[in-house]
């Protein structure tokens, strides 16, 4: 096949290039051109998600990070009210706190009753 001869004429040669420090000089600076591409390429996206006023991937990345913190500190603490034995409140998703609990008494306030035509209670 045509890649098995191109293997042989080309693999030795091409397997001393890549042991040479020429090489791993020419590697080198080409990852740090292109590292230093990216961060430049960042930067400048990022100055114009805010010249609009909009968040960047390292706002969001880090709001994530401080949510993520603050999810972490409110499952310890509750952890830490659990093992000291105080009742810990349902997790609500509006962050509300639950009603308080409502006491229903003997009252008759609220509740609905009929009365006959002569306007005694039945």
């Amino acid at each position: 096949m045509a890649v098995d001869s191109a293997d042989r004429v080309l693999g030795p040669a091409s397997e001393q290039l890549v042991r040479t420090e020429g090489f791993a000089d020419v590697i080198g600076l080409v990852s740090r051109m292109r590292y230093l591409a990216l961060k430049r390429t960042e930067r400048m996206f990022r100055q114009q998600w805010h010249l609009w006023n909009l968040p960047a991937a390292t706002d969001v990345r880090r709001l994530s990070e401080q949510v993520a913190s603050l999810e972490r500190q409110v499952r310890d603490l509750t952890r830490e009210l659990e093992d000291r034995g105080r009742p810990v409140r349902a997790n609500r998703s509006n962050g509300s706190a639950p009603p308080p609990a409502s006491s229903v008494s003997g009252s008759s306030k609220g509740a609905s009753s009929t009365r006959s035509p002569g306007g005694v209670r039945a």
